[in-house]
């Protein structure tokens, strides 16, 4: 919620904090932008995920994601492996992600 506000009331971006993959997410649609900031990791088909996110944007549109690095060196010991976590990543990894859903990565 503070991110929203910042967001508007700095930069007047017309920004939504919400559920974008339940049915009734009217305002999820022809998005410019849209971050997935330590959410991947945590669903059980991420290729499906990005993939109902690519769909909610405009032609333009780009999707941020951001997940911790298997191959890192600041993810290492028992802090990395979590419950919650149920994929892993490397780079290589994401990539390959993202091209099985249909997205070119810059």
């Amino acid at each position: 919620a503070d991110a929203v506000r910042f967001c508007k009331e700095r930069h007047q971006l017309d920004v939504v904090c919400g559920q974008w993959l339940s049915a009734d997410a009217e305002f999820a649609r022809d998005c410019a932008f849209i971050t997935m900031t330590h959410v991947v990791e945590h669903v059980t088909d991420p290729v499906s995920f990005v993939r109902r996110g690519a769909e909610r944007l405009n032609e333009q549109g780009q999707i941020y994601v951001e997940v911790p690095d298997l191959l890192s060196t600041a993810w290492r010991g028992t802090g990395f492996f979590h419950l919650a976590h149920l994929q892993y990543f490397t780079e290589h990894s994401l990539r390959n992600l993202f091209a099985r859903a249909g997205l070119n990565v810059q």
